[in-house]
């Protein structure tokens, strides 16, 4: 089987998220996307403005609801501390040790990679689906698979300013996911 994992904050998750799992499953043939969310991440200075991981969970779990094919795993936000993936790479080769694992990353981090923790490792355990960012042309190399979409203009930081600000969020989030933050108060 191909396995993607999706890792990142998603906070909050929206569907940018979603469209990017499907795409991969679709174009990619990949057999299975897990989202899993961080619970401290070594490369964000937003930490602070994070929501809970069981918040984020459910979030995400709204987000996919019965998409077939896409998978959750609260392993980084069940271990607590800082969230490296190498760690979370190693736990699902051991879970899947047959199968082909990928990363799925935005193209930003192209550029940070050679930051990350055990990085040479993590090359030896996945190949990345490299998801575009702007309109630059990316090509596919022997570690890397590039997600042929349109770059989708939303984020996370993005949807949270638009919450804060009282904007619509409705074609970035879906409703479920939108009454959860209003009836939680989050990210205002």
């Amino acid at each position: 089987m191909k396995i993607a994992i999706y890792g990142g904050s998603f906070n909050p998750p929206h569907n940018a998220h979603l469209e990017i799992a499907k795409k991969s499953i679709e174009l990619l043939s990949i057999d299975k996307v897990i989202f899993v969310p961080t619970n401290i991440s070594p490369h964000k200075i937003e930490n602070e403005n994070i929501v809970s991981g069981i918040q984020r969970l459910e979030m995400l779990s709204l987000l996919i609801g019965l998409t077939k094919k896409i998978e959750i795993s609260d392993y980084e936000i069940q271990n607590h501390g800082i969230s490296y993936t190498i760690e979370t790479l190693k736990y699902f080769s051991k879970i899947f040790p047959t199968d082909e694992l990928f990363l799925i990353i935005g193209e930003d981090n192209l550029t940070d990679l050679n930051s990350w923790k055990d990085i040479l490792e993590i090359k030896k355990l996945v190949k990345y689906i490299v998801v575009p960012r702007d309109n630059e042309e990316l090509k596919n190399s022997s570690d890397c698979i590039i997600l042929n979409i349109k770059p989708i203009d939303i984020s996370s930081s993005k949807t949270r300013k638009y919450i804060l600000e009282g904007k619509d969020t409705s074609k970035m989030i879906p409703s479920d996911v939108n009454d959860f933050i209003k009836k939680n108060k989050l990210y205002i």
